[in-house]
């Protein structure tokens, strides 16, 4: 496929705007990843600390709070269905 003078132009000056933008996007979706992390470790703190106060076996606990934290994990996120 060949391209056009102009079509070349536009290509170059989107490469130019975009490229720019990459580390900004990423800094900004590196925090709110971290905070998410941060929030989600302390609710399944919260989360396995409930059922041992409840009364559940730590070893249930434990597994318990596993299923619960592998919600959060971001390699679910990109999982086919």
């Amino acid at each position: 496929m060949n391209m056009t003078e102009e079509e070349k132009s536009e290509v170059l000056e989107f490469t130019s705007i975009i490229i720019p933008l990459i580390p900004k996007i990423l800094i900004k979706y590196s925090k709110i990843y971290l905070r998410f992390k941060t929030r989600a470790n302390a609710a399944g703190k919260i989360f396995k600390n409930e059922l041992l106060e409840q009364g559940v076996d730590r070893a249930t606990a434990d597994k318990l709070t596993e299923l619960y934290m592998k919600s959060s994990k971001i390699q679910n996120f990109f999982k086919k269905k």
